[in-house]
């Protein structure tokens, strides 16, 4: 499946809070993002992040687990309890450790000996 195919399947409510205490990956991942349709709100950190929830309700999240105040499951375990509340349906984190690799190293061709 092409990836405007998936991103055209996606619900109406396309709202997006990203988590990231990488500027720099905060800003590409942002705009890449919005390039998709989605409305990003960003926090660099879990503080931030937090009150971010306060006065914003995202749909999907993207939330960085090792932060520099704190773990990202903090930001994900208030979702959880806001959602709960309000009894959206909240579908559980996917998490994809990637602390260390390089994308040589994600994306590198396996060969067979």
């Amino acid at each position: 499946m092409a990836m405007a195919d998936l991103v055209a399947a996606l619900p109406a409510d396309r709202s997006l809070l990203i988590v990231e205490d990488d500027k720099s990956f905060l800003q590409r991942l942002a705009r890449a993002m919005e390039g998709r349709g989605f409305t990003v709100t960003t926090a660099e950190s879990v503080a931030e992040g937090l009150s971010q929830l306060e006065t914003t309700s995202p749909a999907f999240a993207v939330v960085d687990m090792r932060l520099e105040d704190g773990n990202g499951l903090d930001v994900i375990s208030a979702l959880k309890r806001r959602d709960q509340i309000g009894h959206r349906h909240l579908r559980p984190p996917h998490l994809a450790p990637c602390a260390g690799l390089t994308p040589r190293r994600r994306f590198a061709p396996t060969s067979r000996l």
